[in-house]
């Protein structure tokens, strides 16, 4: 890759091509291939060991050498740089069931479509759910197979627990996973290595409902709709108390603003694309 060029890239993604809540300090390089959580929802408060002593040693300035190193630096995607408004709405089931038909039925109400990330125990627990979801034209993507904090975990043995929860979901649906979300939403650069030696995206969010708190409808409301933007990933949970009763008001004031709301694969970028420091995937 020439300095020089990609110098030149930084100039112009500052300057003009979305505001950034921080200044970009560090690039992600990919090409595309995208088929509770008591995380932060941005890498500048993810608690990654990594990024804060990565942070600390960057000089203001730069140079050639941090900037390789920066280029090589792996981050999951929080939110997807949009010219349109179009948003997704992600759901983590991992425990209990009782609300799952509810919400599907709330979803076909408002001809939603969304991205369930289930966890392998949870498809072992209620398999006649994920083909429910399957059938009504929701993507179900991998949340890991036993909901381990997997920081704690070597490489390896990511890599077969991510694999136990695909080989689960595809006997479920007959489909291979292509997302992943990291249980507790932790990760640090090896687990997100593991992840892409898969050939898999990790995918965080960057508008938090908090419903697992048992926090109010009114207020899982507020939340959503007072952090989304275009290119958002809206986090819910399945099991959570309110969420079925937050919903509805969600739904209606999303697309009243004229949003359209589409599973999380169909939300990311095509082709050649970076994630900058705060979790964003942008157009190169």
């Amino acid at each position: 890759m020439d300095l020089d060029k990609l110098n030149a890239w930084m100039g112009k993604l500052r300057n003009d091509c979305f505001p950034l809540r921080f200044v970009m300090e560090k690039l992600t390089l990919g090409h595309g291939n995208p088929g509770n959580e008591r995380g932060s929802n941005s890498p500048e408060n993810s608690g990654n060991k990594d990024e804060q002593s990565e942070s600390r040693e960057h000089s203001p300035n730069g140079n050639d050498q941090q900037l390789k190193k920066n280029m090589t630096k792996r981050y999951p995607v929080y939110c997807v740089q949009r010219d349109d408004k179009l948003i997704a709405v992600s759901f983590d089931a991992g425990w209990g069931n009782e609300d799952t038909q509810t919400l599907v039925d709330i979803l076909e109400r408002f001809g939603v479509r969304t991205t369930f990330f289930v966890v392998g125990t949870w498809v072992d627990r209620y398999p006649e759910s994920v083909k429910v979801l399957i059938d009504a034209g929701h993507e179900v993507m991998n949340h890991s197979s036993t909901h381990a904090h997997f920081s704690e975990l070597s490489s390896a043995e990511i890599v077969a627990d991510i694999l136990a929860c695909n080989d689960k979901i595809k006997a479920a649906t007959g489909l291979s996973p292509t997302l992943f979300r990291c249980p507790y939403g932790e990760y640090d650069d090896h687990v997100i290595e593991a992840v892409s030696s898969l050939g898999m995206m990790a995918i965080q969010w960057d508008a938090d409902s908090y419903d697992w708190t048992g926090i109010s409808a009114d207020e899982i409301q507020r939340r959503v709709l007072d952090t989304v933007q275009p290119g958002s990933i809206v986090l819910f949970h399945n099991a959570a108390k309110n969420t079925p009763e937050a919903l509805p008001g969600i739904f209606e004031a999303l697309l009243a603003e004229g949003y359209r709301i589409v599973p999380v694969s169909q939300l990311l970028l095509k082709g050649d694309y970076f994630i900058d420091h705060t979790g964003r995937q942008c157009r190169l």
